[in-house]
């Protein structure tokens, strides 16, 4: 696989998980989300309209979305998968602007040129390596060491901005280790869909994508979406780059690092300013 076509995978990958963003949120305007989780209330729940665009979304976004990039993971590196994920952000705003009428700063154009180059940097600089090696406890303690951020949680004088921030720096991490996750899982399983789930790392890759996604709604009940999804993209993008070190013990590249950040820079600034 070319990585011309690993590209345009990853690309499609994340724009099904861009416009399944965009139908949750769509969704989300008329949804009770008290009545949905009152399991007594279940049965007299109606199913609108705004219920099933929310659970299309819910589906593409982190079910069908996930087929072309792990297809896309045989020929790309996890921090390479993830820095294409910042164009999430970018697919998001446009399309909330033309389809929900939401604004469009003209900074945005700017960020999402920026994060077109640096992409375009990246791939241009990737090299096709197949998985040889997996360093196992590096890999459980970085899949791990997130949620030791949960230790704080507990702390009385913790204000709810703060937890926000926590829940959604766990959230982030969980995402940007699952990217690592699926990458092992494709590569170990030899490209081939039998082979993928065949290998237990696709269920660790599903599990870890659950409570990455579970965190994140946690994190929404005690702050704003301003304090939490720039944090949570942001390591998003630059965990698996942490990962990608100890796990397979990469070489470092300068020119690809220094792209990585400067997109979730792009990306953190972008959100804050929504």
């Amino acid at each position: 696989m070319t990585n011309l076509w690993s590209v345009i995978l990853a690309i499609m990958g994340i724009l099904l998980h861009s416009i399944g963003i965009l139908l949750q949120k769509k969704g989300t305007s008329g949804i009770n989300f008290k009545e949905l989780i009152n399991l007594k209330n279940i049965k007299n729940m109606k199913i609108s309209s705004d219920l099933i665009i929310w659970v299309i979304g819910l589906i593409l976004a982190y079910n069908i979305s996930v087929f072309p990039t792990a297809i896309a993971s045989k020929g790309l590196a996890p921090e390479v998968i993830s820095a294409i994920s910042g164009l999430g952000i970018v697919f998001v705003i446009i399309l909330s602007h033309i389809f929900l009428k939401e604004e469009l700063y003209k900074s945005d154009i700017l960020f999402a040129i920026i994060i077109i180059v640096c992409l375009y940097v990246i791939c241009a600089a990737q090299q096709r390596k197949t998985i040889t090696y997996v360093d196992k406890t590096a890999f459980y303690a970085l899949t791990l060491s997130p949620f030791l951020l949960l230790m704080p949680v507990f702390l009385k004088k913790l204000t709810n901005k703060i937890k926000a921030v926590l829940f959604s720096s766990i959230s982030g991490l969980t995402g940007g280790v699952a990217y690592v996750i699926l990458n092992v899982s494709v590569n170990t399983g030899r490209g081939s869909f039998a082979g993928i789930f065949r290998s237990a790392y696709i269920y660790e890759y599903i599990i870890v994508g659950f409570i990455s996604g579970a965190f994140l709604q946690v994190a929404y009940k005690f702050g704003d979406i301003i304090h939490i999804v720039p944090v949570q993209m942001s390591l998003t993008i630059i965990y698996p780059l942490i990962c990608s070190y100890f796990i397979f013990h990469k070489s470092i590249s300068i020119v690809q690092n220094l792209s990585i950040l400067v997109i979730a820079l792009c990306c953190w600034i972008i959100l804050r300013r929504h």
